[in-house]
């Protein structure tokens, strides 16, 4: 990552997904936090192919198993995380196992970031139900941040998809707020992208210009830097500003990649190009 500071002696427990494209979960986080010299341990809530909304990946007990074990393995470690992140969790029992670890793992200095995978474009995604909703809202009460997108951050507020997002920031109960692929249209005219958040008490929004194309993975590679950043000892409005420049310098090299990186999975899509920015 260009020009970021290293940190030594900070520890990570990270749950999430691991997808075989290389374009998300933990095939984010892991490399991301790493460049930040963060130790991380991972609790694998499941194997998939790509992203979470094309549901393909392996059995439900499977998914089980692996929690269950990468769980039961960062307990066994017994060290106390800097930051716990948590991604994409796919049943309700995960929820329910990653709560326990949460619980267990973290200090009174944990800094908990939860990255919600449970919708996006106004719909859940095919394996999200309500007992998982319920589950996920017990992980965003515990975070001190939540990432979520639009369509996220409504399904865990419980707000009806057609309110202006800004309701959410005050009904989701953590630290900080981050919504991200916020689209609005400025005083131009022109339609805009990018994150608006509440920081505490204040409210913070940064957007640019919308950039065409459809990018997954984007979440994760926001919310990875994010972390790292909080990892090293930012605040968290210094965190956004990193991360926020960090994604869209991706999604700009995403951009300029295709068709060579562009990834055909029912429809066309394109993951975040995260690499060449990474390694710039």
């Amino acid at each position: 990552m260009r020009g970021h500071r290293v940190y030594k002696n900070v520890r990570a427990v990270l749950a999430d997904v691991m997808t075989l494209d290389g374009k998300g979960g933990l095939s984010v986080s892991l490399p991301v936090l790493a460049s930040y010299g963060v130790k991380a341990s991972s609790i694998v809530t499941s194997v998939i192919d790509a992203h979470p909304r094309f549901e393909m990946g392996v059995r439900s007990e499977e998914k089980e198993e692996l929690v269950c074990r990468g769980a039961a393995a960062a307990k066994a470690r017994g060290c106390d995380c800097d930051i716990f992140y948590i991604g994409a969790i796919m049943s309700a029992y995960e929820a329910k196992v990653i709560c326990e670890a949460i619980d267990e793992l973290s200090t009174k200095g944990t800094i908990i970031v939860y990255n919600p995978s449970l919708g996006d474009d106004g719909a859940a995604y095919p394996f999200v139900n309500d007992a998982l909703i319920t589950a996920c809202r017990e992980i965003a009460a515990r975070s001190d941040y939540v990432t979520p997108n639009v369509t996220e951050s409504k399904l865990l507020s419980g707000l009806d998809m057609g309110c202006d997002e800004e309701k959410t920031l005050d009904i989701l109960n953590a630290a900080g707020v981050i919504i991200t692929g916020v689209r609005r249209e400025n005083s131009k005219g022109v339609m805009e992208t990018g994150y608006i958040a509440r920081i505490g008490h204040r409210r913070v929004n940064m957007l640019h210009l919308l950039i065409d194309g459809e990018f997954y993975g984007a979440g994760d590679v926001f919310a990875s830097v994010f972390a790292g950043e909080l990892a090293g000892g930012a605040d968290a409005e210094e965190a956004l500003s990193g991360a926020a420049e960090f994604c869209l310098c991706s999604l700009l090299s995403a951009q300029d990649a295709a068709p060579a990186f562009e990834y055909i999975i029912n429809r066309k899509e394109r993951g975040v190009n995260y690499e060449n920015y990474y390694c710039g």
